[in-house]
Parts: structure tokens; sequence; C-alpha cells
């Protein structure tokens, strides 16, 4: 049996780890602090 990727899925995969990597994280590390959102980030996400 071969339980390795497509070649679609690989790519897919590659993009998603790059996107959160460069995009999501660096945004969860300026909005939160610790397990916290910042307060003054909370209202935004709020509305």
């Amino acid at each position: 049996m071969d339980f390795e990727l497509p070649e679609e899925l690989r790519l897919l995969k590659a993009t998603l780890r790059r996107f959160v990597d460069n995009e999501l994280i660096p945004i969860e590390r300026k909005t939160t602090d610790g397990e916290q959102i910042k307060p003054d980030y909370l209202s935004r996400f709020e509305s």
C-alpha cells in the first residue's frame, strides 16, 4: 500500500503551512497575552 500523499495535497499542505507561519502566527503573537486576547484587540474581534 502506498500511503504517500498525492502531489496536489503535498503542495496544498506546504502552501497552508507557509500561510500559517507567515500570516496567522504573527497576528496571534501580536494580539494575545498568553492565552488571553489583549483588551484593545478584543473589542475589534467582538464587532
